[in-house]
């Protein structure tokens, strides 16, 4: 009898976080550092998808790569990256977490019907679910870590391993990132919930000895990345190839390539180098997963709204916050020239306390709902 042969290990990369902050490029970039070639993989995606494509056909902003072989183990890996909207894609903020975790929450429903339950998690199975995702990549904006931002973080770890990641480094010096990356630890650490009560926002570590091969201090869980639609084709030191990211400006380029400028390529051998506490990981969340989803009558409507409901004051906030401060920014517009002022004045008073109105009624309405989300009941997860 032919012996058997060893299943393949599955990559499922989640990119999510901010709008505008070149996710698509990124996943675009990371897929050609994972081995896909340029030709096949034609150019990144546009931005601006809606959140209701993603909700009906997420695999349309998938990317699926060919299978990595890894060294020493006679396996591959299968590796694939899901891109989703940017947070700023609907105003609607829960509406939005609703539908990412929904997503995370059917991935894993998936593997429960695939692998028949909590069974097939022996050590010679350890990244033998297909769907799941193994880990989030949440893409911050280069200047600092929103309200929003940490309670989306908070949210998704529940579910899959996150890692925070800064984007556009290269707007950065060294210096200004290393800073950076402190305040984003401080935050998360600092982080309370929607009742003020601390609840620390919990990054993935990668392992001591993965961060050191990659160059990268001890206990690092923030990250940087260059990305960028023009490439360099880099030769390695044993032959290879890959294709690096390059920001071109009127004094010079800078290339992901150069650990001073991005983490992109420490993070490309990170996930491949240290997958197996990646799988030990999905793992464990996913038999995490088989037993509340069991508990509640294997329905995932519950543990959905368990999770998002936790979160929802705080998302509610930030809307709030948002819609005060764009009333607040309409009713201060740029006034008409002053021989114009005075005959436009009535009218100018009469816009700021309609947008002053709409501001209160906003806020008092967001609230109003964030208050009835907290007191509702919910599952258990």
């Amino acid at each position: 009898m032919a012996p058997s042969r060893p299943s393949p290990l599955h990559l499922n990369v989640l990119v999510a976080g901010g709008s505008f902050l070149g996710k698509s490029t990124l996943v675009h970039n990371l897929a050609l550092h994972l081995g896909a070639h340029p030709q096949e993989l034609g150019e990144p995606r546009e931005p601006g998808t809606p959140l209701s494509s993603f909700a009906s056909a997420p695999d349309f902003l998938a990317t699926r790569l060919p299978p990595i072989p890894l060294p020493g183990t006679g396996r591959t890996l299968l590796a694939a990256i899901q891109d989703t909207p940017g947070t700023g894609a609907d105003r609607d903020l829960v509406g939005h977490l609703r539908c990412v975790v929904r997503w995370l929450l059917s991935q894993r429903q998936r593997d429960y019907e695939w692998a028949h339950g909590a069974s097939g998690l022996a050590g010679e199975c350890l990244g033998a679910l297909p769907h799941g995702a193994t880990i989030c990549l949440f893409v911050l904006q280069p200047h600092g870590l929103s309200a929003c931002d940490l309670a989306y973080l908070s949210a998704l770890s529940r579910l899959v391993a996150v890692v925070p990641i800064i984007a556009k480094a290269d707007t950065h010096t060294e210096e200004e990132l290393s800073e950076l990356r402190s305040r984003l630890e401080q935050a998360m650490e600092a982080r309370t919930d929607g009742q003020g009560r601390p609840a620390p926002a919990a990054p993935f570590r990668f392992s001591p000895a993965a961060l050191e091969a990659v160059q990268l201090l001890p206990g690092s869980s923030v990250f940087s990345v260059l990305a960028s639609r023009t490439l360099d084709e880099l030769v390695l030191p044993d032959g290879g190839r890959v294709w690096v990211p390059v920001r071109e400006y009127g004094w010079g380029s800078v290339s992901a390539a150069d650990p001073a400028a991005s983490d992109t390529l420490a993070l490309k051998r990170l996930l491949t180098e240290d997958v197996w506490a990646l799988m030990e990981d999905a793992r464990d969340r996913y038999s995490s997963y088989c037993s509340t989803y069991e508990a509640a009558g294997r329905d995932i409507e519950p543990l959905l709204e368990h999770i998002v409901g936790d979160f929802s004051s705080e998302l509610l906030w930030e809307e709030a916050g948002g819609a005060a401060a764009e009333a607040v920014g309409a009713a201060a517009a740029t006034p008409p020239q002053r021989a114009e002022r005075e005959e436009a004045q009535p009218a100018e008073q009469d816009a700021a306390a309609t947008a002053a109105a709409a501001a209160g009624a906003a806020a008092a309405r967001l609230a109003a709902q964030a208050a009835a989300i907290t007191a509702q009941p919910v599952g258990c997860c």
